[in-house]
């Protein structure tokens, strides 16, 4: 029996080397959808309120200035203290409200040493001798907490006004001020 050359079986026009660059081929598409699934990151997004279950420390937050459980008589621009350490991840921001109205939400807290320090200014220049806030500290995720403080229409401002708290969102400290003076812009 005689055995043929490779390159004398009948050709069917592409040569010998057809079939072996058809199975290169497969194998490096085999290759290239595995290092992309390899390659693909998970994308991060703010927390949009959905349960989380991963156990995290509790931190105890309060106002010390003005005191809760009281009603306390202040001017309409002061600060407010208190204390509490965000865990990592999340922000701290202070939200006053008049009854039923806006949340108004100053993000420059100053945190150090687990106290912390805001600058409030409530009201308007029609806001009577008398009137009550609610303050609110507010737990949120860091990256809800910069975006809602870049996106105001004032230049340079540090507040952002809502109707309701950012998504997942909680009020973990509050206390009440009485203006004791009409306020003025």
């Amino acid at each position: 029996m005689q055995t043929q050359d490779p390159d004398e079986i009948a050709d069917d026009g592409h040569g010998p080397w057809r079939r072996r660059l058809e199975v290169l081929g497969v194998i490096a598409g085999v290759i290239g959808a595995i290092a992309a699934v390899i390659a693909l990151k998970p994308v991060v997004l703010p927390d949009h309120g959905a349960a989380d279950d991963r156990p995290t420390r509790s931190a105890t937050f309060a106002f010390t200035d003005p005191e809760p459980d009281t009603v306390v008589k202040t001017k309409c621009s002061f600060e407010a203290r208190g204390q509490g350490t965000p865990p990592p991840g999340k922000s701290i921001a202070v939200a006053t409200q008049e009854l039923n109205e806006r949340y108004y939400f100053e993000s420059t807290v100053h945190i150090e040493q687990g106290r912390w320090t805001v600058p409030i200014q409530v009201g308007t220049s029609g806001t009577r001798k008398g009137t009550r806030f609610q303050l609110s500290a507010v737990l949120m995720d860091a990256t809800w907490e910069r975006y809602l403080g870049g996106v105001t229409d004032e230049q340079g401002a540090t507040y952002w006004s809502s109707e309701a708290l950012p998504p997942g969102a909680k009020v973990v400290a509050a206390a009440t001020i009485e203006t004791s003076e009409h306020c003025k812009d």
